[in-house]
């Protein structure tokens, strides 16, 4: 950080016309960045949030990944006053079905009305994670790019879009967070004694939502008491806090455990062998790359820091990059199958080759967006910028003074509240890779701890402002994601056109194959219930199934939706299964890309006057 004679500090990277102050303290840098002047950028946020969700029009009367069953749920609260479950909830879902059921009772029971319930916790995730980051020492140009990248990031907007349960667990992980940000920078014993036990709290009740989000009052309220402990008095009401809060949690969880229909998931799979282990590696692995290319916006902020002229920082690069050619080449040969794990954009079911939210595909291929060249080409940036990093992180030039000293948030409290956190969050991802299904959106949580960390070092160690490169990757992704929303959900608004079509055809809903998203509502719509090996209460409910149906034309999952007996099945392949049917496809055009792509109303098998 650079200083005048005269003795001024140069702010690290402040709001547009607040370039330089005099005699700045960090009482005065952070009375700006939690002004009025600076919190119109978080409102500035929601703002750019909302009209890209307008954009993307986000209207589909069809489940969209595993949101569908979650909308039952919702309108059966709505209906009933009562929570029931149908055997596909392994996430408590808590305050988040009471919202939608609010919803429901004020707009009608549409699958939009109850996204919108998740929009809006969106939009209020948008602002917090906003101030979040001014809270941890961030400047404002810094934390609204910041919180631009994430919220139009390929992960959180199209969650934020559907009624899936991974965005009211990340807003109460950042309520979490800011709480204990407010608590460890409280003038006084009584406003960090009641910060923390907003946390605590807030973070018991909120956790219900999703269970992994109770790390906050698990892990992240007792690391900000560690902080805080000298202070006594706080210390032992915190850990009372953090005692009840534990029982609130064992008590919810027992709750959820003796529901009708609902799906335990252990900690430890049942069975693990070489195959288990090997999926886990390869799905850490796939994982941390998927990781680095979320963030790739904010680690290329580093390559202008990167010097050739530093003998060992090149010969790190030079070693770096050698060592990835040896595993790329290691992997090919050891596991030739295993590289769908290792080529951008990596195995995940929100982002993929053919735009996002590709997880729960329907019979024929969509156009690929990301061909094979594209991939290749962010498979190597995305190691190449990855070496670029850790080359400076270990032997970049350390400034003689940097920005920490305006913040009164050292880094020693930004490691403690968030490191062990991450790790324990990092650990119960363990067990999903363990069974192969370690999926890019668990991710999602890990994105705004990377978010703090990344910035903060950026500007202690590099310059006040991010780059120009970043600003340009930050839309790049901004725009992929939003036009991938859009084509997404005008896809599924494609499948249930045609999924209408046939039912005003006479065709029962069992008698349809719409892909998983709509077989498993025909499911519980017929039985009440999913056909889960895994459900025990009120009792063992799963029915052994054989598919009859051709290995290329069958449902996915079926064994999951018995109920579901196809005649028809939908397609993007007209020739698909037994061949098109007399219903009428829908078509629409895809904005990535350009193509047109119409959905099909194919037989299932052959007609017998055909065979």
């Amino acid at each position: 950080m650079d200083t005048s004679s005269t003795g001024t500090i140069e702010l690290p990277g402040t709001a547009p016309g607040l370039d330089r102050e005099d005699g700045t303290t960090p009482a005065r840098y952070l009375e700006w960045n939690t002004s009025a002047g600076s919190r119109k950028y978080a409102f500035l946020c929601v703002l750019v949030l909302l009209t890209c969700s307008l954009i993307a029009h986000p209207v589909a009367e069809i489940g969209m990944n595993d949101d569908g069953p979650y909308v039952w749920s919702a309108r059966v609260l709505a209906l009933t006053g009562h929570i029931v479950y149908n055997g596909w909830a392994t996430a408590m879902l808590g305050w988040q079905l009471i919202l939608g059921a609010l919803f429901i009772h004020v707009f009608g029971p549409s699958f939009t009305s109850v996204r919108a319930s998740t929009l809006l916790v969106g939009l209020v995730t948008t602002f917090l994670f906003q101030r979040t980051l001014v809270r941890t020492g961030i400047n404002t140009r810094n934390a609204t790019l910041g919180t631009l990248a994430l919220v139009l990031g390929p992960l959180f907007f199209p969650l934020a879009l559907s009624f899936m349960s991974d965005m009211g667990g990340l807003f109460c992980i950042i309520l979490c967070l800011y709480a204990c940000l407010r608590a460890l920078q409280a003038e006084t014993d009584r406003a960090t004694l009641a910060w923390l036990a907003f946390a605590a709290i807030s973070n018991a009740l909120g956790g219900t939502v999703r269970q992994i989000a109770w790390l906050g009052v698990l892990v992240m309220v007792p690391s900000t008491i560690w902080l805080l402990r000298r202070r006594r008095p706080i210390a032992l009401a915190g850990s009372v806090l953090c005692c009840a809060g534990s029982i609130f949690i064992a008590g919810s969880l027992h709750w959820f455990s003796t529901q009708p229909y609902t799906v335990p998931e252990p900690l430890i799979p049942s069975q693990l062998d070489p195959h288990s282990l090997n999926q886990l590696v390869l799905g850490l692995l796939s994982a941390f790359f998927a990781f680095a290319l979320f963030l790739l916006p904010f680690l290329s902020a580093f390559l202008p820091a990167i010097s050739l002229r530093n003998k060992p920082m090149k010969d790190f690069l030079i070693v770096g990059a050698v060592l990835c050619l040896a595993a790329a080449v290691f992997l090919a040969v050891r596991h030739p199958h295993g590289q769908v794990y290792l080529y951008a954009p990596y195995k995940g079911n929100y982002l993929g080759q053919h735009g996002l939210v590709d997880g729960t595909p329907i019979v024929g291929k969509r156009p690929i967006i990301l061909t094979p060249a594209l991939r290749l080409v962010l498979s190597i940036a995305v190691v190449g910028v990855l070496n670029c990093s850790f080359a400076f992180l270990f032997l970049g030039r350390r400034r003689a003074r940097t920005s920490q000293e305006l913040y009164d948030v050292s880094w020693n409290m930004l490691l403690v509240l968030l490191i062990p956190f991450s790790l324990a969050y990092f650990t119960l991802l363990i067990p999903r890779g363990l069974t192969g299904n370690l999926f890019d959106r668990y991710l999602l949580p890990l994105l705004p701890v990377a978010l703090i960390l990344l910035l903060r070092l950026f500007q202690d160690r590099v310059r006040p402002n991010l780059p120009w490169i970043s600003t340009a990757l930050i839309l790049l992704f901004a725009v992929y994601t939003v036009a991938g929303t859009h084509d997404a959900f005008s896809m599924f608004r494609g499948r249930q056109a045609v999924f209408a079509e046939l039912r005003s055809g006479g065709v029962p809903a069992t008698r349809i194959d719409g892909g998983f998203e709509q077989n498993s509502l025909t499911q519980i719509n017929t039985f009440g219930y999913m056909n889960d090996r895994r459900i025990r209460l009120p009792r063992p409910v799963y029915v052994p199934y054989v598919s009859p149906y051709p290995r290329d034309c069958h449902p996915l999952m079926e064994d999951l939706t018995p109920a579901v007996t196809p005649g028809y099945t939908l397609s993007l392949d007209p020739t698909a299964c037994g061949g098109q049917s007399g219903f009428a496809p829908y078509s629409y055009r895809q904005w990535l890309g350009g193509a047109t792509v119409s959905v099909y109303a194919v037989y299932t098998v052959k007609p017998a006057s055909q065979n």
